[in-house]
């Protein structure tokens, strides 16, 4: 059993980093990845032996709402053989993410180069069941971008010496995507959209990201290879509400199937052990906020109600952790309590 460590209140914070721009970074293929056919550690094509290979990484400017996306075809080279071209690539953009427009795209490969033309879909809400933008096997994501023609457009990694296609038709990479997003994000850092994961039923993967490569090997094969987020241990938790104000939080978990999201408070300090799981509160006289299990989904939505807090703990401490069983780890916030008719917990 696992307890989700999370960094929900990183939403609530007055600042995350001294910085208004933070990166992450995601590897798609490699050790511990998912092949659309199956294929585990490494992901591979259909064929059932070419791999492939990107990176992804995330540039996020909180003050200006803007994330960059720079995507590199690093496929393995094989001399005399064709490296699989990107033709569409799958993100998950968190769900208070109220609208997002592709606003530029750009290769550093200068003039006389292929210009990308990717075009962006966006799913407001994969909580609606819809499921706009299937992966395969791997779920529903919240972005993708693909491009109009196939192979046509798509990206190539700068040491092949060998592509598929027609001279002139492939972009040469890394292709730098930006973003205009829309929402309450303040306070969001690029690992909140690197590390978010599709939205998957029971049958299906959840991972962080994914591209569909095409035109790989020497069979031409295509596919859809995953991160290896799975590996990770980087579930997240969003809030959206004041604990200061509202008497009822919305929480969205997003985690893995098979993980548990679990949050304590208490107004008293000291320690309590649990031993079973081999952790200790940083508290005395724990009470538990919600506790929830992502069993089939990996994307939960629930509502929260804050405990009052009696007029009489006004100005005094109180302290809330979110616990990871397996690890041990926690993470820890104490605030003071300013209104007499709900607990500030974050």
């Amino acid at each position: 059993m696992k307890i989700i460590s999370a960094f929900a209140f990183l939403l609530l914070s007055a600042a995350t980093s001294s910085a208004d721009v933070t990166t992450e970074t995601v590897e798609i293929g490699g050790p511990k990845s998912y092949g659309s056919n199956g294929s585990f550690d490494p992901g591979t094509l259909d064929d059932g032996a070419t791999e492939a290979r990107a990176t992804y990484t995330f540039q996020f400017d909180s003050e200006q709402n803007i994330l960059t996306l720079v995507v590199d075809n690093t496929s393995p080279v094989i001399p005399s053989v064709n490296n699989p071209l990107i033709t569409k690539i799958y993100f998950n953009l968190p769900i208070l993410v109220q609208d997002a427009t592709l606003i530029d795209q750009y290769t550093g490969c200068g003039d006389g180069c292929t210009k990308p033309d990717f075009e962006f879909h966006f799913d407001p809400n994969v909580l609606d069941d819809e499921e706009q933008i299937p992966a395969n096997t791997f779920g529903g994501f919240s972005a993708r971008l693909r491009t109009k023609h196939g192979i046509v457009g798509g990206i190539a990694n700068p040491l092949a010496d060998q592509i598929p296609g027609h001279p002139g038709d492939q972009v040469i990479g890394p292709v730098t995507f930006v973003f205009a997003l829309t929402g309450q994000l303040d306070s969001f850092t690029a690992k909140f959209f690197a590390k978010s994961f599709s939205f998957a039923r029971s049958s299906e993967i959840s991972v962080n990201c994914a591209t569909k490569f095409q035109g790989g090997g020497p069979q031409e094969a295509g596919g859809i290879i995953s991160d290896s987020s799975l590996d990770s241990g980087d579930p997240l938790f969003f809030i959206e509400g004041d604990p200061a104000q509202d008497d009822t939080l919305r929480v969205i978990l997003n985690g893995d199937p098979g993980f548990d999201a679990c949050m304590f408070y208490s107004f008293d300090e000291g320690q309590t052990e649990f031993p079973r799981y081999g952790f200790t509160l940083e508290m005395a006289n724990p009470k538990e906020l919600f506790a929830f299990n992502f069993k089939q989904s990996s994307l939960i939505e629930i509502f929260v109600k804050l405990p009052d807090v009696p007029p009489g703990l006004v100005g005094t401490t109180v302290r809330s952790q979110f616990v990871e069983v397996d690890s041990g780890n926690m993470d820890e916030i104490s605030v003071v309590v300013s209104n007499p008719n709900s607990t500030e917990l974050f």
